[in-house]
Formats: C-alpha cells, structure tokens, sequence
C-alpha cells in the first residue's frame, strides 16, 4: 500500500487533509508523539492567531478557526498525559475562539448567500430589502469583530498558556491514544446519528461530530493507515459540507423572518421592505427545504458508508503493516474545505 501524500508516478491525489497526517512510529512512546503533535499544532495556532489580530481578513479568520479544530483533535489524543483538567481546559478556550471568529463568519456566509438569492429574484422591494439586511449584518459584524479581536488579544482566554504533562502519566503507546481518540470521535458521531431526524438543530450536532472525527482521523493516519484514513476523510467531508450549507439556509431564513417581524412593528411605511424581505425568506428557506428533502433520501446511505469505514479504521488500528516512512506535518497556507 502506497501511503497517501506519498505518491507514485500515476497515482490518484491524495485526500483531502493528507498534508495533515500527523507523524509518528504507532509504537512509539505515546508522550513522545503528544509532545510533538502539541508542539506543531500550537505553534501554528500561534502563528495564525497572530495574524488575525493583525489583519482579521475572513480568509485569515476561516484558517484560524480550522487551525482551533485540528489542536483540538491533538489535545483530544493527548489527554490523557495532561494533568488533570489540562486539555478540557485547553479545548474550552479553543472553543471560545472558534464560536467568536464563528460569528464573524456566520455574517459573511449570509452576506454572500443573500446577495446570491437577491440577483436571482430581482426586483426593487427585493433589492430595498437586502440593503436593510446587510446594513444589519453589517453591524452584527462590526459588533462580533471586536470580541474575536478583544480574545484574540489575551493568550490566556485564547488557549495560549503552557501545557502542563501528568507527573506519573500511564504508558501509553502512540498507536493506543489513537485508536482511543478516534474510536471516542467515531462513536460519537454515530451516536448522534443513530436517531434519524430532519431537525437543523441535530442536524448541526452531527455536523460539529462530522468534523471531530474528521480531524481525529487525521491524528490516527500513522496507526490506521493513509488508506483508511483517506476513505474516512472522503466519506465525511461531503456529509459535513452539506449539512453545513443546510444550516446556513436554516440560520439565514431565521434572519430574514426576524427582519420581516420587525419591520410588521414600523407598521405599513415599511410594506414595500417587508414584501422584499419575505421573497427572501421564501427563496432561502425553499432551497433550505429542497436540501433537506434530499438528505432525507441520501442521508441514511451516507452515514452508513461512514460507519463502514469507520469500522475499517478501527481494524486497521489492531492490524498493522510494514512501518513507512511517516508523513511530515507540513506548514502551508492553503488549506482544503474544512
């Protein structure tokens, strides 16, 4: 088996996240590949955070929030070296991080998406309209920058103290504290997806578990294998980026029936706002709606396909093959869809 983001003259491309692959010896002292993958992790974290708070770009905030994810996934395989509390700690503020430039984003995915169904209605109350919403966006926006930039200022609240290690910390190897992490992000996901619903709400919930195990796969690529790994990748990323545009119909249809309830109070010098702002209510929550319907006959499929090769990672965990030579966590500034 040639491993992923090795390849060999007329191979297929690599998997998404195959620059990511962490690198260690699955045998290996678990604390020795903790203390590496912390190490790396963080000092891109750092790095990307410093630059966020210089020029808070929505690029630079989108890598930054990505980067808050795959620590998050080194502390998940690390904790159990950490003192005592160390990486729920640690993960917490990362989270903190992650929600405020979150919020940045979630106004400019509504302002991208609004303008998009804006051109394709047409109309002057439809255009009235979406100017009254990105004004309002606007704000919102302006308001959540300074709270991501406030936090991104403070390496205390942001995750950036010193981790500390258990003093007499169980001797784990490299290949155990993976397959622990991600056997605990795999059951997760499928615990969350073991109850079939169209809710956006749990829907949102297996959304955020998606790409948990996502990036602890991403973790386990030296015990599991780059093949495994990248049928697992492959098989969540395009559950994860669906679910994830469904939610963003969601969340924009419920800002638009707020607008539309609040511009009913002005009372009927606000009629032609309110006929704009419900034609965009409409569209997006009919697109929200078609998405949905869809999901509701693939979705199943989907997740078991997930389950399958979730299975196959684990087993792989338990079988394996002639050491190669380890993949190195590189450190680029493009990234793929996360």
């Amino acid at each position: 088996m040639t491993p992923l983001g090795r390849t060999q003259p007329g191979d297929a491309s690599p998997p998404p996240g195959a620059k990511w692959f962490a690198a260690f010896a699955p045998e290996a002292p678990g604390l020795d590949a903790a203390r590496a993958l912390l190490s790396e992790r963080r000092a891109r974290y750092h790095r990307l955070l410093e630059q966020a708070a210089d020029d808070p770009t929505g690029k630079r905030i989108r890598k930054l929030r990505v980067a808050t994810r795959r620590l998050d996934a080194a502390y998940r395989f690390a904790s159990p070296l950490l003192a005592s509390g160390q990486a729920k700690r640690r993960r917490a503020a990362l989270r903190l991080v992650r929600q405020a430039g979150g919020r940045v984003r979630r106004c400019d995915l509504f302002l991208e998406r609004l303008s998009r169904i804006a051109e394709a209605e047409g109309g002057s109350s439809v255009g009235a309209a979406t100017s009254a919403v990105i004004g309002r966006l606007a704000a919102v926006r302006h308001e959540a920058m300074a709270e991501l930039l406030a936090l991104l200022r403070d390496p205390a609240r942001a995750g950036l103290t010193d981790d500390r290690e258990r003093s007499h910390a169980e001797p784990l190897t490299s290949r155990e504290l993976a397959r622990r992490s991600l056997r605990e992000a795999g059951d997760r996901f499928l615990a969350k997806a073991g109850a079939p619903t169209l809710e956006t709400e749990p829907l949102h919930d297996l959304r955020l578990a998606g790409k948990k195990l996502r990036y602890a796969v991403e973790v386990a690529a030296p015990v599991t294998g780059d093949e495994a790994a990248g049928d697992l990748i492959r098989a969540v990323v395009p559950l994860q980026n669906e679910l994830g545009t469904i939610n963003d119909l969601a969340e924009l249809a419920d800002e638009l029936s707020a607008t539309i309830a609040r511009l009913a109070a002005v009372g009927p010098g606000a009629a032609q706002l309110a006929a704009g702002a419900e034609r965009l209510f409409l569209a997006s929550a009919a697109e929200r709606d078609r998405r949905l319907t869809a999901y509701a006959r693939s979705g199943r499929d989907q997740i078991d396909s997930v389950r399958s090769v979730f299975a196959a990672a684990l087993k792989a965990c338990d079988q394996p093959e002639p050491a190669a030579p380890p993949l190195r966590l590189t450190d680029l500034d493009s990234l793929g869809t996360a």
